[in-house]
């Protein structure tokens, strides 16, 4: 039985020194909006990332480095996977399924350096969110954490999942979460990455008949950070609903993808991302759904937009749809690039604003409108991670009109 995975992790290592981080280049003027070189610094993963004594705070689950914290939870089971268990693992485990190795190199990277994770399933509904933290990082090496979920049938979950910066360490983290037949999930992702090191976040979704996610992301740049979530809206009737902010300040670069790959009869898809380039920063907000042959009656809406603050940053916005089904009910996409008014900024500072003032007041609807559609227990600790890095920034040094 152990054989599976230690298999998988050897042809992951295998893959990793045979294929490339991407297939086909993002442009022909910016050929990856994802710096890779960065992670080539590091290697591959060879053992389990150390433990750190880290403050847990008041999570449910807790992945704290190479260690595993969980407490009991009335609906939950939670079973933690170290590096060293994947010897002895039942070969049903939903651990690797929904990511496939030959995607990418940073997927076998991830997946041939795996150092710690869970499986959790929920078989009640959650009234209130299961909390989940991913932490650590501190020592200058390759730490792949990695999560595996399951939404139970007809089962209502809400799940909140804060990420810290991992301070030296490139890190991978990989969510799998799979929903059966009429389950509901609320999701809420804060994502805050390091400055010193790159990051790769990754949430993959499976959606069967009448299951719906509805999912919020904030995110905040490092070095160089990738976050990707992607949806198989597979089942009839399936919704996968995703609002996402991202925000790059200082030299940090941050690329950002939402995608949807709709197939199931009158099932829907909504991708609304935003992302906010400051200083000198590099964002980049990318929303892709694809309306498979067989999705009929199906329907999608696709929206991306950037916000510029300072001449020496560089915000790019890529909304993409693609439709091969000949009988949709919608199939919509937008995008905007935007930078602040100066007029706007001229009357606040007549009025006595400061610069840091009028900036924050300027971008609150922009930062807020994507998550206005959401559950309203996951509104401000989104709008607050945003805001937490906004705050650092000093305006009054940017060249602002």
């Amino acid at each position: 039985m152990a054989k599976k995975y230690l298999e998988i992790l050897d042809r992951a290592l295998k893959l990793y020194s045979e294929i490339p981080y991407q297939y086909i280049a993002d442009s022909p003027t910016i050929r990856f909006y994802t710096d890779w070189s960065v992670f080539d610094r590091y290697k591959v993963a060879d053992s389990r990332y150390p433990c750190e004594d880290l403050a847990e705070g008041d999570y449910d689950l807790a992945i704290l480095g190479g260690c595993v914290r969980s407490r009991e939870r009335s609906g939950v089971r939670i079973k933690p996977v170290a590096r060293e268990d994947l010897e002895s693992l039942e070969p049903d485990l939903p651990l690797f399924k929904l990511v496939r190795i030959e995607d990418s190199k940073i997927y076998a990277m991830h997946i041939a350096g795996y150092s710690a994770g869970a499986v959790v399933y929920i078989d009640k509904d959650l009234d209130n969110p299961l909390r989940i933290k991913i932490a650590g990082g501190s020592v200058q090496r390759h730490l792949s954490q990695h999560l595996s979920i399951v939404v139970g049938e007809g089962v209502y979950a809400k799940i909140q999942v804060s990420v810290e910066p991992a301070e030296s360490a490139l890190r991978t983290a990989v969510e799998e979460i799979t929903l059966m037949p009429g389950a509901k999930l609320e999701i809420a992702s804060m994502l805050r990455n390091s400055p010193k090191a790159p990051s790769f976040h990754a949430s993959h979704y499976l959606l069967l008949d009448g299951s719906e996610v509805i999912s919020g992301l904030s995110g905040i740049a490092g070095s160089m950070s990738r976050i990707m979530q992607r949806a198989i809206v597979e089942g009839r009737g399936a919704r996968h609903m995703a609002f996402g902010a991202v925000v790059g300040g200082g030299e940090n670069k941050i690329h950002y993808i939402e995608n949807a790959v709709v197939r199931g009869r009158d099932s829907r898809a909504v991708l609304n991302v935003k992302g906010i380039a400051a200083d000198s920063a590099r964002t980049v907000v990318q929303a892709f759904a694809i309306q498979e042959e067989g999705s009929f009656g199906s329907g999608t809406n696709v929206e991306a937009a950037t916000l510029t603050i300072g001449r020496g940053a560089l915000a790019v916005t890529l909304p993409m749809l693609e439709v091969r089904c000949g009988d949709v009910v919608e199939a919509r996409h937008a995008a905007s690039q935007a930078i602040l008014d100066v007029d706007v900024m001229t009357y606040l500072r007549s009025r006595g604003l400061t610069v840091y003032d009028a900036v924050k007041l300027m971008t609150y609807d922009y930062i807020v409108e994507p998550f206005q559609d959401l559950p309203e227990w996951m509104i401000q600790d989104l709008v607050d991670n945003i805001y937490r890095e906004l705050d650092k920034i000093d305006f009054e040094s940017l060249k602002i009109p």
